[in-house]
């Protein structure tokens, strides 16, 4: 629902309510749960154009699952839209 209304900064704080909260996770989820919200808060934070703090969570997401696919791939469209924001800088 909030990713329908687009609201990124609500979608954030609730990403790191969940990062929070999976700390007292059962160890066999824990770190599931914990990745899952630290890519949750990629996703918003790459909605608010902060892409530093949101290759951060996806990083530490990999920290976490070296094989995580989807933040593999947000990294990655990092990446892109840095690219492509350097293509259209006056100094390019």
């Amino acid at each position: 629902m909030i990713r329908l209304e687009k609201d990124w900064p609500r979608m954030l704080a609730i990403c790191t309510r969940a990062q929070e909260d999976a700390g007292i996770a059962e160890p066999g989820i824990k770190s599931v749960q914990q990745g899952a919200a630290l890519r949750c808060q990629g996703y918003a934070l790459i909605e608010l154009h902060r892409y530093d703090e949101a290759e951060a969570r996806y990083r530490a997401a990999l920290a976490l699952d070296p094989k995580d696919a989807k933040a593999q791939n947000e990294l990655r469209y990092i990446s892109e839209q840095r690219a492509k924001a350097k293509e259209g800088s006056p100094t390019s």
